[in-house]
């Protein structure tokens, strides 16, 4: 199971590294046109676009079919899913599992919880895959140990002649059936978690300001972006000028040097002493300001990592 939820990770191929990745490690790769551009990506295990996925176990020695036989079906990549068994002679499965259709969301759907959750992880993929696989891992595991219960059930009863063939078929169909709604029911609640712990850039686990936090982007992704030659045109100082910003920030005084040597190179001095002073002053002014407004007002203020 574990093999079809693969994207390389570990290996040479590992399509949760790189630019193609982004700044947040997801593994998908659209379709579409290239726009005439030479190239390709490699192709996953765990296909974005995958409707459904299944493991089939036949073991003969487990006795009749509603025993020996499982299908192990996922909804959705199964990257982001849970395989959940269903005995192969039953004759029916949730409705959950029946509702569904891609061009319109249906919140009873087994497929749209699953689609959902893996949509939504795109937004921060490296951070929420975490919460997700920990999801993953307990209702797989919850799902092993109620297949072997079941059947370990369905053995001693047998052997005592306390239940017939039918019966046993009926009484595996609604356990797994059961089962499998529980995974359903578990699977919205984490997408519902999963919305308010990643919104707007933040990483929310409660209420306090030591709960919340901006968890910002990795500092390859902001060196090979706009960031890392900010202020670009946007600020372009005076030679004259330049002692008075480097005290402002140490942390970005060195951009602003190196902007400033561009900037003498490309227009003339021809701006007031004064006037580039004044404007300064308004503008750390103007800042202040705003900041003490910002820490009194923002319920966001003063957040700290979160580990």
């Amino acid at each position: 199971m574990d093999l079809l939820r693969d994207h390389y990770e570990g290996t040479r191929y590992d399509m949760t590294k790189g630019l193609a990745a982004g700044p947040f490690g997801a593994p998908v790769r659209w379709s579409g046109s290239a726009g005439g551009v030479i190239g390709g990506w490699e192709r996953p295990i765990s296909m974005y676009r995958t409707l459904f996925a299944f493991v089939l176990q036949s073991r003969s020695h487990k006795g009749p079919d509603a025993v020996g036989g499982v299908a192990w079906y996922a909804q959705d990549a199964p990257h982001g899913s849970v395989f959940v068994p269903f005995s192969c002679a039953q004759e029916a499965v949730p409705n959950s599992y029946l509702l569904g259709r891609q061009s319109k969301f249906h919140p009873q759907s087994a497929w749209w919880a699953f689609n959902f959750v893996n949509n939504w992880s795109l937004l921060r993929f490296n951070s929420m895959s975490v919460d997700i696989r920990g999801k993953i891992d307990a209702l797989q595991k919850a799902a092993f140990s109620l297949r072997s219960k079941l059947e370990r059930e369905a053995h001693e009863a047998r052997n005592s002649g306390e239940i017939s063939e039918t019966q046993l078929v009926t009484s595996l169909q609604v356990e797994s059936n059961e089962f499998a709604e529980k995974v359903v029911s578990e699977w919205w609640q984490l997408a519902w978690t999963l919305v308010a712990k990643y919104s707007d850039g933040y990483m929310t686990k409660g209420e306090a300001p030591d709960q919340q936090a901006s968890i910002g982007y990795p500092a390859w992704w902001l060196q090979a972006s706009e960031f890392a030659t900010w202020p670009g045109d946007t600020f372009k100082p005076k030679a004259s000028i330049r002692k008075q910003l480097i005290g402002v920030d140490s942390e970005t005084s060195q951009g602003f040097v190196r902007q400033a040597a561009m900037a003498d190179r490309m227009e003339a001095e021809n701006q007031s002493y004064s006037i580039a002073i004044g404007w300064l002053i308004m503008g750390a002014v103007l800042g202040a300001a705003m900041l003490a407004f910002a820490k009194k007002e923002s319920s966001r203020a003063g957040y700290q990592p979160v580990a």
